[in-house]
């Protein structure tokens, strides 16, 4: 394979890169969307509160509704300059969706070099054979481009249908955030709408024996709100779903490149199984790459291992920091970014590196124990 093509191949992985980074920001918008759903939740608690409290303390209760129509205001605050925000990184996001082009450009030009290898293969497997025993060294090279051939086209193919998929999931992610970023505006401005009308009731037996409104006026108000509040945690869930999916595209596309990358340049990185990894664990340093809310999260960590987020832009020299005689163990969720960022490793001249195969999924999935305490 020419140093042109390994070239292209090398750029395939960096274009991956930036698809990450954009996996990551969806990640925030969806971070955003939930403060934003504990915001209104805590605005429909007040309203219980008012419920509970009916009967006993109307002064109080106007007080409870006024602080919670100044929170409603300041969420609809919140959420229009999140909105404007967020338009700003949908735009972004659907820019580089073109980049998921240029993954397809890159394995169909891959696609091409592995149909001439082929070609090659077969005519030096037909000089082989023409020279009888004198021919078997030519033999064996044969059979080394029809396994690097195969190899590539299965590649090739892989990413293709991960891209593909990948490119889906971005498109769908900012449909479904915008439509539910203007649902949540909606839902804040109803909820603004709902207490408004309890302190217009409150008002309106303002001197009345009873000073106090309708106990079925403010149940069906305080319904309204706990309907919409539900409303958004439905709409947060259903955005969390779609990014972990692309999330895990990507994975799946970092993890194919990465091992692409290993046969065109010979210098695959070693994948460890959990178990393998669990019986010489005292021999590895080990680099967990996800984000730091992962660190801690259901999935927990191994224990000792250092916390080095790949997409921090200090992450590079952090490696090249290190000291180049040890071992060290790539972890991440499923094995994708902690194979790429073994790959960064052997460019910066770390020769003992491997990678968790299956990262913190597959060493949840066989029981082994795990870590939560803050990284130190």
């Amino acid at each position: 394979m020419s140093s042109s093509e390994i070239d292209k191949t090398k750029q395939l992985l960096a274009t991956t890169q930036k698809l990450s980074k954009s996996a990551e920001e969806t990640t925030k918008t969806v971070q955003q969307i939930k403060a934003i759903n504990g915001s209104l939740v805590d605005i429909t608690q007040k309203q219980y509160e008012v419920v509970n409290q009916v009967f006993s303390d109307g002064e109080h209760i106007k007080g409870s509704l006024a602080e919670s129509v100044n929170k409603a205001d300041s969420s609809l605050s919140v959420l229009n300059e999140t909105v404007n925000k967020m338009e700003v990184e949908f735009s972004h996001i659907e820019e580089s969706i073109h980049l998921f082009d240029k993954i397809r450009e890159s394995t169909q030009s891959l696609n091409n070099v592995a149909r001439h290898t082929k070609m090659l293969a077969l005519n030096t497997a037909v000089l082989g054979g023409s020279l009888g025993k004198d021919g078997s060294g030519i033999n064996i090279v044969a059979d080394e481009m029809q396994g690097l051939v195969k190899t590539c086209e299965e590649a090739s193919k892989h990413i293709d249908n991960v891209v593909t998929s990948a490119r889906d999931n971005v498109q769908a992610i900012v449909k479904v955030n915008r439509e539910h970023m203007q649902a949540s505006l909606e839902n804040t401005l109803s909820v603004q709408q709902a207490l408004q009308s309890l302190i217009t009731l409150f008002k309106g037996n303002e001197g009345s024996d009873t000073d106090i409104p309708s106990v079925n006026s403010i149940i069906t108000a305080v319904s309204a709100i706990e309907k919409l509040a539900n409303q958004v945690t439905e709409i947060v869930e259903e955005t969390k779903v779609k990014t972990e999916t692309l999330n895990n595209e990507v994975e799946v596309a970092n993890q194919a490149v990465s091992d692409l990358i290993g046969v065109v340049t010979n210098k695959p990185i070693i994948n460890i199984s959990p178990t393998e990894a669990l019986e010489k664990l005292s021999t590895y340093r080990i680099i967990d790459v996800r984000r730091t809310d992962e660190f801690n999260d259901k999935l927990g960590h191994i224990l000792n291992a250092k916390l080095c987020t790949i997409n921090e832009t200090s992450f590079k020299q952090k490696l090249i920091s290190l000291n180049k005689d040890a071992q060290y163990l790539f972890v991440c969720r499923s094995g994708g970014r902690s194979s790429k960022a073994a790959r960064i490793a052997q460019t910066v001249g770390l020769p003992h590196i491997f990678n968790l195969d299956g990262g913190m999924l597959a060493w949840n999935k066989c029981q082994l124990p795990v870590a939560r305490e803050n990284n130190p």
